[in-house]
C-alpha cells in the first residue's frame, strides 16, 4: 500500500484530500480512531514545508538580484543554475553566505506577504472572493511558475512498512542548521516540562510570534503522539541535507500505556 500526494497550493481541497487518504490507510486499525490527530501533525507539516519553500525561493531571488547587478552580461539561467547548485548543496556553510547577505527582516516580511496572497489566491480559486486588483497576485504568480520550473513543491506519502505505518512529508527546500537546533531545542525543552507534569506551562512560557509563527508546531505534534501513547523520539524524525524530510511512525498494532522516562540527572 503506497499513496503519495503532491502540493503545490495547500487549499482546503488538497487538505480534504490528505484526510481522506489518511482515512483509507488506516481502515481497520486502531489509528481509524486517530485520522483528527494525525491529519493535524501532517497539517501542521505541510504548512511548514510550503512556508520553507517560498522562504528558500525568496532568498534565491534576492541572491539572483544581487548577482545580476553585479554580473550584468550573465544569462538569468546561468545564475540559477549556479544558486541551485549553492541551495541544494547540503552544504550549510555555503548556503548560510548567500541568506547572511540578505537582510532576514525583510525576506520575513516578505514571506508573511506571499502567504497572504496566497490565501487570497485560494479563496478567489474557491469563489470566496473577488480580486479588486489581480495584480496584487503578479508576485504570487511568479514565485509559482518559478517553482514548477525548478520542481519545488510537498510531497506525501503513505506508506507500509513491515509492522510500521509511515508518513514521508518532504518539502524540496533544505533546513538551515540553526533550524534544526532550534526545533531540537524546543522538543528537548518540551520534553523536560512533560516529565514534570507542567506541559500546559511550557505553552504558556514559549510562545513566540517572531517571524509571524509561535514556535510551538513540534511541541503540538509531540503531545499529539504523547496523549496516543507513543514515544516522539521513536515516532516523528526529521531529516535535512539538500531537501527536508520529515518521517512519522506509526505502529500497526495498538501501543500499550507507556510513562515518560524520568529527566536525566
Amino acid at each position: 500500500m503506497s499513496r503519495m500526494i503532491l502540493i503545490r497550493t495547500y487549499s482546503p481541497k488538497t487538505a480534504a484530500m490528505m484526510k481522506e487518504s489518511l482515512h483509507q490507510a488506516f481502515s481497520g486499525l486502531w489509528l481509524e480512531s486517530h485520522v483528527e490527530d494525525i491529519f493535524h501533525i501532517c497539517d501542521e507539516l505541510v504548512k511548514n514545508g510550503v512556508k520553507s519553500n517560498y522562504k528558500t525561493i525568496l532568498y534565491w531571488m534576492e541572491a539572483r538580484k544581487r548577482f545580476q547587478a553585479k554580473n550584468p552580461d550573465v544569462a538569468l539561467d546561468e545564475i540559477d543554475e549556479w544558486l541551485y547548485e549553492v541551495f541544494y548543496s547540503g552544504e550549510n556553510e555555503l548556503i548560510e553566505l548567500q541568506f547572511n547577505k540578505v537582510e532576514r527582516e525583510k525576506i520575513l516580511n516578505d514571506l508573511l506577504g506571499v502567504l497572504e496572497m496566497e490565501a487570497m489566491y485560494i479563496d478567489h480559486r474557491m469563489g470566496r472572493r473577488r480580486l479588486a486588483h489581480a495584480g496584487l497576485l503578479r508576485e504570487l504568480i511568479r514565485i509559482k511558475r518559478f517553482c514548477k520550473k525548478h520542481r519545488i513543491g510537498v510531497q506525501v506519502r503513505i506508506e507500509s512498512a513491515g509492522d510500521q505505518l509511515h508518513i514521508t512529508v518532504s518539502n524540496d527546500a533544505p533546513i538551515l542548521e540553526e533550524d534544526l537546533v532550534r526545533i531540537q531545542s524546543v522538543r528537548s525543552t518540551f520534553r523536560d516540562f512533560q516529565r514534570r507534569g507542567n506541559e500546559e506551562q511550557f505553552f504558556l512560557e514559549h510562545i513566540n510570534t517572531s517571524g509571524g509563527g509561535h514556535g510551538l508546531g513540534y511541541p503540538l505534534m509531540d503531545s499529539i503522539l504523547t496523549t496516543m501513547h507513543l514515544d516522539p523520539d521513536t515516532s516523528l524524525f526529521l531529516i535535512s541535507a539538500t531537501r527536508t524530510m520529515i518521517l512519522l511512525s506509526l505502529p500497526i498494532v495498538q501501543p500499550e500505556s507507556h510513562a515518560l522516562l524520568p529527566a536525566p540527572r
